[in-house]
């Protein structure tokens, strides 16, 4: 059996799950991404490279409005559930066929 096809056919699919947690953090690494925005553009030139956490966090801290940063924190979780939850669902639902 050549390389490749025992690549593609044994080891990618017994990483199913390593590459959806990687792909979870990744995600959740990106909505989170404050710091690097912060010390590089504090924002950008006119709002430009505002992510949703640099959203919350002026929200909160710069304008004193802290329902406005609650619900921005709310969104972003929300919006996070909606696109992993059934993701992870439907992983769980495969891995108890498989076993």
């Amino acid at each position: 059996m050549p390389f490749w096809r025992l690549y593609i056919e044994v080891i990618i699919p017994m990483m199913k799950l390593t590459f959806l947690t990687c792909i979870i953090l990744l995600c959740i690494g990106v909505v989170k991404a404050y710091d690097i925005i912060v010390a590089m553009t504090n924002g950008g030139p006119g709002g430009a490279s505002v992510m949703p956490a640099y959203f919350v966090i002026d929200a909160y801290w710069q304008k004193q409005n802290l329902g406005f940063a609650s619900a921005g924190a709310t969104v972003m979780l929300l919006t996070t559930l909606i696109l992993f939850l059934p993701l992870v669902i439907i992983t769980a639902i495969r891995q108890r066929r498989e076993a």
